[in-house]
């Protein structure tokens, strides 16, 4: 069985479709800005996977060179994924397994995800599944949840001294009143924006801090807390209970951190509780075992490992990968 990776349509971008100009436009961003976040980053992350494991594949090849038997993996671009489903109406390829990171909403991206030619619908995170099933019941037996791994990079060769505030969304009051706080106790502290750095750069501030305060209304998966654990480095995360956009609500109480746990930190519900969960939170902070707990779950090889035997799972009657 040939595995197809697709970062992009194989006959070209579609310059007349607006996904097609969003599909240039954010590619060639990333690239000047030298920002590789969302999609591109759990491409990037199945790839290495996949190498370490030593699993042929085959990233943007031309059409003549796509087996009839493929399984196509599509991740960044809704226009790629048009293009495979036109090949497999064609009868030109067998499977198409798709997401994590296409469409936030069943009705975004023209409903794509819902169409009955992608035969694997992956989301990042169980409530992210129970939400789209609550959407799209009918993708009941095609939806798995498959997380995507990260660099195994670590760089402890100082003493660390920084508390790192990440800031992705939320009450700008709450941002302040926490810098307020950890400067009135003479802590030293970095805010760092979500979309304004380099990873690079994030990963050397993560070797500076001994935790980080994390601020987000919601993740899917969150790859920068994955990548904070990875480094060693606890989390005291902000849990406001609940995910709102375009008119759809979910409640959960891991939405802010879904794969949080008790060996990488812990969380908080606002500023009328962040001094307490703050100073419990210190209290344990040499207890932690960020690092231990994301090299079991977090690594590239074995987040590529869960894709494939999600492949085996899901389709037992093709040849094996």
């Amino acid at each position: 069985m040939l595995l197809v990776i697709l970062t992009k349509s194989i006959q070209g971008f579609n310059i007349f479709s607006i996904s097609g100009i969003l599909d240039i436009i954010k590619r060639y961003a990333r690239y000047w800005l030298g920002k590789y976040r969302g999609p591109q980053a759990v491409t990037s992350s199945l790839i290495s996977g996949l190498k370490e494991l030593k699993v042929d594949f085959k990233l943007n090849p031309k059409t003549k060179e796509i087996d009839s038997n493929a399984i196509i993996y599509i991740n960044e671009s809704a226009e790629a994924l048009r293009y495979a489903i036109g090949l497999k109406k064609q009868g030109k390829i067998n499977k198409i397994v798709a997401g994590p990171v296409i469409s936030i909403l069943p009705e975004t991206e023209g409903g794509i995800m819902l169409d009955p030619n992608i035969d694997l619908f992956l989301v990042p995170s169980d409530w992210t599944k129970d939400f789209w099933l609550s959407c799209a019941p009918q993708l009941v037996n095609k939806i798995v949840v498959w997380a995507a791994g990260i660099e195994n990079v670590y760089g402890n060769k100082k003493k660390r001294d920084l508390v790192l505030v990440y800031y992705k969304n939320g009450p700008k009051a709450q941002l302040n009143y926490i810098v307020n706080f950890l400067k009135s106790k003479s802590i030293k502290c970095k805010v760092v924006y979500y979309g304004h750095y380099k990873k690079k750069d994030y990963y050397a501030m993560l070797d500076d801090s001994y935790c980080m305060i994390y601020l987000s209304e919601s993740e899917s998966q969150g790859l920068s807390l994955c990548e904070s654990w990875m480094h060693d480095v606890p989390t005291l995360v902000w849990n406001r209970g609940f995910w709102k956009y375009c008119g759809h609500q979910w409640f959960n109480d891991k939405i802010s951190a879904p794969y949080l746990t008790n060996e990488c930190g812990m969380f908080f519900s606002g500023l009328e509780d962040f001094g307490i969960k703050w100073q419990k939170f210190n209290i344990k902070i040499n207890t932690y075992k960020s690092r231990d707990y994301a090299l079991k779950n977090f690594t590239n090889k074995l987040s590529a490992k869960k894709f494939i035997d999600l492949i085996k799972i899901c389709f037992p009657n093709i040849s094996s990968v």
